[in-house]
């Protein structure tokens, strides 16, 4: 009886162990490495997007409708009528100025180092305070992008959110990437074929 008992706990050691390995080798991407990672703030200023040659188009739109207005009016004062008020004159008025687009840029490249297609990206861009490890901002992305098989592409996330509402009061007058340390996971990958592999952490 002693025996069978120790043959049934070794046999339940084992499988234990092995599905410990197992899940444990799963939270790992298995054909995905981070190269790079960086994020940036983006200020963009909308009237240098605008089409420099609008003021033109404008000008002679106005001026069509003008004198589509006098055609007009000369009709109705042969006809005895009477004539209409021009055309309100197109344009932005002076009082309105463009207010510049703030934008935080998350950027990571990646390297497909497997032998199926991926076509899309699922990860997260953490920030982490290097002496006490509290994750301080979390950012998630999904990219629908085509990776080769041994070939390199750029995931890109973009939002209104800084890296972390949250600063040490130490290093408040730091930068803040100096102050935080970053972090790339990936926790879901698409592949060509319809197969999928989720990260069972996140």
């Amino acid at each position: 009886m002693k025996a069978m008992s120790s043959v049934l706990c070794a046999v339940l050691l084992g499988a234990a162990i092995a599905s410990a390995q197992t899940s444990s080798s799963v939270s790992v991407p298995p054909d995905i490495i981070v190269l790079q990672k960086n994020w940036r703030l983006d200020v963009r200023n909308s009237s240098l997007d605008e089409d420099p040659f609008t003021a033109n188009t404008e000008f002679n739109d106005a001026l069509r409708a003008q004198r589509e207005n006098d055609i007009r009016n000369m009709v109705r004062a042969k006809g005895g009528e009477s004539r209409e008020p021009p055309p309100p004159r197109a344009g932005k008025s002076k009082d309105s100025s463009p207010t510049p687009a703030t934008t935080y840029l998350y950027q990571v490249k990646i390297r497909n180092t497997g032998t199926k297609t991926i076509r899309s990206v699922n990860w997260v861009y953490t920030f982490v305070d290097p002496e006490t490890q509290t994750e301080l901002g979390r950012h998630r992305y999904s990219n629908k992008i085509k990776i080769r098989p041994d070939q390199n592409n750029v995931l890109v996330g973009r939002t209104v959110s800084p890296p972390t509402y949250v600063v040490n009061v130490k290093n408040s007058g730091k930068d803040v990437g100096k102050q935080l340390s970053e972090q790339v996971v990936i926790s879901r990958i698409e592949y060509e074929d319809g197969t999928v592999w989720q990260n069972p952490t996140k």
